[in-house]
């Protein structure tokens, strides 16, 4: 996950959480972020600093956006193999096509796009359970069953029971306890680049 990003003279900083092991050369895409300027594919890795914990690449498109503390880094290169993602780069900053899975190909980090929706299956006490569904465009060469997502950072008052890492392969489930606070909460909690609010 991403703890900081930030640009300057066309050449992004990002700082993550724990080591990615992303190299120099490495091809990355940029999903969730906060501001949107940074979300892209195809970034290339000009320097990687401490086994991939700081990462700088070149966008000219991120000039003028201010530093953030949201988002994820995906290793991965869209090109040909990519089922015509280059025709939906439009959506890029839609929160239901960004989603970007691993591909099944022999390639591992060959990337395409799905779409991830979210619903409130049930909520038990301090217990909220949200079913993950994933889709793929029409024609597209992997299915909806390989298509991965993760849950998003969550308020202090929000925890994360399953999956435990977080993260999930095609459709399923995420449990969230919520925990008690001195006043009545609200979050919009994101999975997979879609949102679903969640109360106390």
């Amino acid at each position: 996950m991403i703890s900081g990003i930030s640009v300057s003279a066309g050449v992004v900083t990002v700082v993550l959480s724990a080591p990615s092991g992303i190299a120099a050369g490495d091809l990355i895409t940029v999903a969730g972020a906060s501001p949107s300027k940074y979300n892209g594919v195809n970034f290339a890795v000009r320097t990687s600093i401490d086994n991939g914990t700081t990462l700088t690449y070149v966008d000219e498109t991120a000039k003028g956006a201010k530093p953030g503390t949201t988002g994820r880094i995906e290793l991965g290169a869209c090109g040909a193999d990519c089922g015509g993602v280059d025709a939906l780069t439009g959506l890029a900053d839609s929160p239901a096509f960004n989603a970007i899975p691993r591909s099944a190909a022999s390639n591992p980090i060959v990337r395409m796009v799905c779409s991830v929706s979210l619903q409130l299956e049930s909520v038990r006490g301090d217990v909220v359970t949200i079913k993950v569904k994933t889709a793929s465009p029409t024609g597209h060469a992997v299915a909806a069953a390989n298509c991965p997502w993760s849950v998003g950072p969550l308020p202090s008052w929000i925890r994360l029971q399953n999956p435990a890492l977080g993260e999930g392969l095609g459709p399923g489930t995420v449990t969230l306890q919520l925990l008690p606070t001195a006043a009545l909460e609200q979050a919009m909690v994101e999975i997979g680049g879609a949102f679903i609010p969640v109360h106390q």
